[in-house]
Order: C-alpha cells, then structure tokens, then sequence
C-alpha cells in the first residue's frame, strides 16, 4: 500500500450538508428528555390544579317547553299561511333570547346582586344561602358596585369598598343608610345564625340589569325538538338554584308576554265595538223619535204589508253593509299600519279568520322588531307578508260590499215591483213603513253589538298561556370546572409544547453531534469516538489515568487499538510513526486528544513524543505549562541538538516527552519548510516507537498542509455540538483530494448521554463496565 492515499471510493461522497432523523431515532431523543417532560408535565397539573381551584362552579338548569298552536285546528286555505305557519318554533327562539324579557326575569329571580364568600381559593355564590342581604332602590337598576359586608356580632355590620370620603360604614341590620351609591338596607336572612355568620365577609356585587341580562342571553341555549312544537331551554350559571329561578322566571314573563299580546287584538276590538255601539245608540234614538212623530199622523190602512215584502232581508243586508263599510273604513285608516285590524269576530267568517291571522302576524313581528333593526330579513319577510295580507282582505271586503250593494239593489227593485201593485190601493202610510224598517235595522244592529262585545270580554277573560312547561330539571353538580378534563388537558399540552421545543431545537440544530452523523454524511474513516469530560477545564488539560474505569479512559482505550490497528496496514518510513492531529477550526480539542492519546499509548510501555507544531499559539505548550527550547529553536539552530529540549513533566510516565514551540517566530510557514524539520522527524522516529503533532487547524493557515509531509497518518478531530454540519463537505473536500496523509476522523466531545441519537447510538461501547462494581469494593476495602 502507498504511503499518502487515502482509502475510498473517489466519486462516491455521501456528504449532502445535512443528516436525516427518522422516528425512531427522535423517539429515542425525546425519550432522553425524560426529566424535562415529568418537569413539565408536573408544572403544567399543578398549574390546571391552581386554574380549576380558582374557577367559579358552573351548573346549568333546564326546561323543556311546548309552544300551543291556537290556530291548529283552522283551515284557513291562504297562500301565505300555508307558506308561515303561526307561532313559528324560530320565533319563539327570538323572542325567549330577548334581552327585555330576560331583564325582567333577572329582576324576579333578584340575579342581578351576586352574593359569594371566599373558600379555599375559590369564590362560592350564595345566592338563596346568605345569611346577609343587600336591599337596593329600583332607580339603582343601572348601577353596579361591589361591596364587602362583615357581621361583626350584635346586629352590626361593617360594610367596605364605598368611595371616597368613607370606604367603610357600619350599620345596623335593617336600618337604612344613604350611601355614594343610594339608600341601603342589610337584612338578615331565614339562613341568619348569630355564631357562624359573625367575623364572615360576605362580597356583594351589584350589576346592571342590562348587562346581567345580556350574560344570561349568551349563556341560554335554545334547542328546538325536531318534528315537535317542544323547545330544549338550558341555562348555566355559579348558582343551581338561581339558575333554576331565571328560566322559570324567563318563561313566566313569556306568557305573560304572549297573553297581553292577544289581550292587545281584543281590546282593539272592544274599543271599534264600543265606538260603534255609542253611534248606533245615537242613530237609533234619532230614527226611534222620527217614528213616533210619524205614527202619531199616519192614518190607519192595511197597506203595512207593502213594506214588509222584503223588510227583513233588507234590513239584514244593510246591517251588514254599514259593519263592512266601518271595518273598511278602519283599515284604509293611516294609523292602522302601526296598530292591529279590528272587527275579526263581527264580519263574514272567513275575511274574519284573515284579520285575526294578521294580528297575530303584525304580534310577533313587533315583538321581533324591537330586538333589532328593521333590516333584520325576518321582520322584513313578515312585512312584505303582512302587506299581502292586508291586501287581500281589503279586496276580500271590497268584493262583499259589492256583492251586499247588488243584493240590496235587486231587493229595493223587487219592493219596488210590489209598491207599483199596490198604487191603486188607498196607502198613506207607507212613509211611516220606512222609518219602522229603519228603527229595526238600526235596533238589530245595536243588539248584535252588545252581544259581540260580551263575547270579546269572555275571550279576553280566558286568554291561554302560549307555552307549557312539559319538564324541569335542575343539575346539582358543577359541569364546569372538570377537574379531570383540565388535568387531562395540561397532561397534553405538556407533552406537546415539549416535544415542540425538542422537535424544533433538533431541528434547528446545525451542529454535529453523533457517530451516525458522520458515518452518513461523509465516506472518511472514522478512528474513534471520545466522550465529553466533566473534568476538562480551560486553560489546562486533565489526562485520563492508567488504571482508570471512567468514559474517557475507555474511550481512549478503544481509540489507541484502533490506531494500532490502522497503523499496521499503512507503510511508512523506518523507526516510530508519526501521526499529526489537526482540525478544521480552533476549539475542535485536539490538544485534549493528542495528550490524552499520547498518554494511552505510554501505558503501553511504548516511548512516545508528543510534539506541539501550533508555533503561532502554542496552545499544547501553554496548557501544559511547558517553556524552554523547542520546535522553533532547533531549526534555527543548526548546531543544536534535540534530546536537551525534550521535557518529561509527568514523572509517572517516563517514557512520554514533549517538545515545546520553542521561541516566538513570525514566519512559521517558512520554518517548517525548511530541512531542519525532516531532519526533527526522522531524529524523532528514530528515538520513540511513537511521534504525535499536535497540529494548527486545517483552513485557519498553511502550517497544517506544510507539515503533513513525513506523516504516517492524520488525524481529523470533530467537536461533537460544535461543528458545523455544514462545514462537512469542506472535511469530505480534503479527504478527497487527499490533502492529508491517510486521514482518519476522531469525534471528541460526544454527549452520548445528553441525546438519545448521539454518542454510540446506543451502543456505549462499554464505558464505565464494572465501574460500580469496583466502586463498591474501594468502599468496602476502605470500612
């Protein structure tokens, strides 16, 4: 084999400036990271722990709700009513989340002050349970506040958080005090108990209406049941009972809402009876006077008869014309666009059941609209509806009134018919006929107004509620907070925040840190690997021990078999091998491994020189402590000679010697080219079975390929968390062009321990075997 080659397959570089990771080897890296997950975790419970033992309980209360249909058993066969059925299930949902009936709600159920004593680290509302309570004017319904009352015994109580002057007052129970915030009065409750209430501090909020209203609208849920007119209603507040209380509140005033809304159709059509009863009772009288003066001048004939022919059916009709006309006359009126239709009981049935569909229509499109703007699309769908009804019922009264004119015309003619028959009779009372045909249509009309009127104050007396409560449920325990969910959940975000922070520190990591790394990345010999010594400090150099069992006198073990072994199939000149060490940059450690390897091989018995060629920084010789004459002297000096300079600083080994820089020079490049430096290695290869160069780094200055020459082997050195993987392709670059004499790759620094994927690979090559077993035996030979 040659002397200067270096061993592999030209052409075939494996460098790609990057190493993969697959999943088992970053499953094996966050399994390094054990500590910090338990850590995090641990943090991470405690801090759920914490959020659950402060959060206010959450409980929730519901009722199921059937919404009647009054109108089910109509069949009114209308386009628009068969399009939008009444009392629609979206409606309702409307119209239960209105903010103005839930305030009045708030205000029954009294939610709106918050009672709450502090246990534990958490604040528990009270509501029906406190002993104290706080009783406010209505004007202070805007307000908010929060106060803190304490029972100091003996009916006093002192009350804190006012504003300035006076932040605290004392009061006795039931006693009126004016205050920043208004009259005030504390009472004591049926839960008042002199012995536990006194020294308890009880924190009063107090919340506007509006505000608490709209809380309690975002924490309403309404469900409607499919194919059902059932409504799911489900509230959730600190308190159970409370909660309970504002949605049995809520549907109370729903009814209520829904009943004065049908009670507003009645009355409307009370006030149209009563306005037409109070005209009918004028005309009557008027009409009732004209016949009396008539009769009492009509001469007594038989002709009466004449009159009768048709009276009844034309007084029928002329009854029902003036009703229509009224009705009309109502609706055409400007004002009737903001307000219901009246007359639905007093017309013709069907136009009847069409201004009663209008008025429950006009309802609830009222009650939408004052919930928001009248862009909302469902009032202005119920608009356009209710413009098209209103339409047809005008035409539908239109089309009666002419139907009625034409009905009325051909009776008159047929009365007329009959009165020409009879001229030739004697008949002089027939202006006294006509006057009594009045008088019983006007008397026939008053007398069905009385009668409608009665039966608008009986629909009125028995209006129905809208919705029934079919079930109540009120949930006891909290659902919020889950104590064991929120555990659950910061079990995982710990577990994932942490793998994040590994994931994204590896893979942002740019620094060669494994054996792997390099077997992939590169086709360059990889000598050995050594571990990261604790002991290693800056400015000197700890040396491994002969008899020592720890990583790093293994590892140097295992690195000087493999050179030895190496060694043996390279040719080199006669006497000891010389083997150089060097780096791409400074802080790679090979002064640590050239002393440490130089060590190795004195344990052998085998003389070794370790020579420090570093002539510009002299780190070897400086961290060593080394001075006198060196590398620097003897080739300036031709007549000197090398043994005086050698130096033995470890008398343990005296087969192990260093040789220094030397003097300071300042054209190193120049001196190591000249003949007295082949002169140094072959006297040096003819003392020691061993010479090692601790080189300068490869691309900092040309000293590393100078002195290359005369090498056995070279010796690359890597710092594992140091250097850069991006640099590796400029490693491959020398090894290719073979730049350095049989070169060989040492990973120092190995963290095999830190990282799952690094050092070893999971080998460990057997550092440390049996070091706990000969601890035990020191410790027991010392007892």
């Amino acid at each position: 084999m040659s002397n200067n080659p270096n061993i592999h397959q030209q052409g075939t570089p494996k460098v790609n400036g990057a190493t993969g990771l697959n999943a088992i080897d970053l499953f094996r890296f966050l399994l390094s990271k054990w500590y910090w997950y338990v850590a995090v975790i641990l943090l991470f419970v405690a801090a759920s722990w914490y959020w659950v033992a402060r959060r206010p309980l959450i409980y929730s209360s519901g009722a199921q709700v059937m919404i009647k249909d009054p109108r089910a058993d109509m069949n009114v066969d209308l386009e628009v009513g068969s399009r939008r059925g009444n009392n629609s299930l979206n409606n309702e949902v409307y119209i239960f989340r209105s903010k103005m009936l839930m305030a009045e709600a708030v205000k029954r159920a009294g939610a709106d002050v918050n009672y709450q004593v502090k246990r534990n680290l958490r604040y528990i509302e009270l509501y029906n349970n406190t002993p104290l309570r706080l009783v406010t004017v209505d004007s202070l319904s805007s307000q908010s506040f929060a106060l803190e009352m304490t029972y100091l015994g003996d009916n006093q109580v002192e009350i804190e958080g006012f504003p300035e002057p006076e932040k605290t007052l004392t009061l006795p129970l039931g006693k009126t005090i004016q205050t920043p915030y208004g009259p005030l009065t504390v009472l004591a409750t049926d839960t008042f108990e002199e012995s536990k209430t006194k020294g308890t501090t009880i924190k009063v909020s107090k919340w506007p209406v509006m505000a608490v209203a709209s809380r309690y609208v975002g924490a309403l849920t309404t469900d409607p049941q499919k194919m059902t007119r059932i409504l799911e209603l489900q509230i959730k507040d600190n308190h159970p009972y409370r909660a309970e209380q504002v949605l049995k509140a809520l549907v109370e005033v729903y009814n209520e809402e829904a009943i004065d809304d049908k009670n507003e159709s009645a009355r409307k059509t009370a006030q149209f009876i009563d306005d037409r009863i109070v005209a009918m009772g004028e005309e009557l009288g008027s009409v009732e006077q004209k016949l009396a003066e008539a009769q009492s001048e009509a001469i007594d004939v038989t002709a009466l008869e004449v009159g009768s022919v048709n009276a009844v059916e034309i007084s029928q009709v002329e009854r029902e014309l003036s009703l229509l006309r009224s009705v009309r006359a109502a609706i055409a009126n400007p004002q009737s666009q903001q307000s219901l239709l009246p007359g639905e009981d007093i017309v013709e049935p069907t136009i009847g059941r069409q201004i009663a569909q209008y008025n429950e229509m006009k309802i609830r499109r009222d009650q939408i609209g004052q919930e928001g703007s009248s862009n909302n699309p469902v009032v202005k769908e119920l608009d356009q509806t209710l413009g098209l009804l209103k339409g047809n019922i005008t035409t539908a009264i239109d089309n009666l009134i002419s139907s009625k004119n034409f009905s009325l015309r051909q009776m008159k003619n047929a009365k007329g018919v009959a009165i020409n028959n009879m001229k030739s009779q004697p008949y002089r009372d027939l202006g006294t006929l006509d006057i009594a045909r009045q008088q019983s249509i006007k008397a026939d009309l008053y007398v069905f107004l009385l009668k409608k009127r009665e039966e608008n104050s009986l629909n009125q007396a028995t209006a129905e509620t809208n919705a029934k409560v079919i079930d109540f449920y009120t949930g006891y325990q909290p659902i919020s907070p889950n104590r064991t969910k929120s555990i659950a959940i910061a079990i995982l975000a710990a577990l994932v925040l942490t793998t994040f922070v590994f994931v994204i520190q590896l893979v942002s990591d740019n620094k060669v840190r494994s054996k792997k790394e390099l077997e992939e990345a590169l086709s360059i010999p990889l000598l050995g690997v050594t571990p990261a010594d604790p002991l290693q400090q800056k400015h000197t150099i700890h040396g491994i021990a002969a008899q020592g069992d720890d990583a790093s006198t293994e590892a140097f073990r295992i690195l000087r078999t493999s050179l030895l072994f190496r060694l043996r199939n390279i040719q080199g000149a006669e006497g000891g091998r010389t083997v150089m060490l060097t780096s791409l940059f400074e802080g790679a450690g090979k002064s640590y491994v050239s002393y440490n390897l130089a060590r190795s091989l004195a344990f052998l018995g085998k003389r070794v020189a370790l020579v420090d060629l570093d002539l510009r920084k002299a780190s070897l010789s400086r961290r060593l402590q080394l001075t006198g004459a060196g590398v620097s002297d003897y080739i300036l000096d031709p007549t000197s000679e090398l043994a005086p300079m050698m130096v033995q600083p470890d008398t343990e080994l005296p087969n192990l010697q260093f040789l220094s820089t030397g003097g300071e020079v300042y054209n190193p490049v120049e001196l190591l080219m000249d003949e007295r430096f082949d002169q140094l290695i072959a006297t040096l290869r003819a003392d020691y079975d061993f010479v090692l160069f601790d080189s300068v780094p490869f691309v900092a200055v040309a000293d590393a390929a100078v002195v290359s020459r005369g090498m056995d082997m070279s010796l690359f050195v890597i710092r594992s968390g140091v250097t850069d993987r991006r640099v590796l392709p400029d490693i491959q670059r020398i090894y290719d062009e073979s730049l350095l004499p049989n070169m060989h790759l040492i990973l120092n620094g190995a963290e095999f321990r830190k990282r799952g994927y690094g050092y070893g690979y999971g080998y460990g090559y057997g550092y440390g075997y049996g070091q706990g077993a000969r601890k035990g035996k020191l410790k027991k030979k010392g007892k």
